[in-house]
């Protein structure tokens, strides 16, 4: 896959992923159950963790270095301890921020092809469509 189709993956991906949440009433942001024990403002916090890991990853992936395995399901746990009080203003900034990062390190990172960076779109996608269902379940 070349740099273009994996930036326009991962672009097509986001904007899906951002217009799940658009019209969300701010008052169910924090209700459980999204995902798991996850509200619409953790899935956004997680998915900004997640994003500063892809491209941490990605980093170590082009400058050749061995990437071990995450225990993710320990990650997702502790990431949620960490900021499970933040507001969804800080997790939204959080997002973005680390979106924007990570798409810049698509455009100039070496080696694109071989970072898994498929993993990022394909989080997105995922984590899209259980909104997509919470919503429906809301009727939102």
């Amino acid at each position: 896959m070349t740099r273009d189709e994996i930036i326009g993956n991962i672009e097509r991906s986001w904007d899906a992923w951002t217009a799940a949440l658009n019209g969300i009433p701010a008052q169910l942001t924090t209700e459980p159950g999204v995902c798991g024990y996850f509200s619409i403002k953790d899935l956004i916090g997680h998915i900004a963790f997640w994003d500063e890991k892809d491209l941490e990853r990605a980093h170590k992936l082009a400058r050749g270095e061995d990437v071990t395995p995450n225990d993710w399901a320990t990650m997702n746990d502790q990431e949620y301890e960490q900021h499970k009080t933040d507001k969804l203003e800080q997790q939204t900034a959080r997002m973005l921020d680390a979106h924007a990062r990570l798409s810049a390190g698509a455009r100039t990172l070496d080696r694109i092809e071989s970072l898994q960076l498929s993993d990022t779109w394909e989080h997105y996608d995922d984590h899209r469509d259980q909104v997509l269902a919470w919503r429906n379940s809301k009727g939102i």
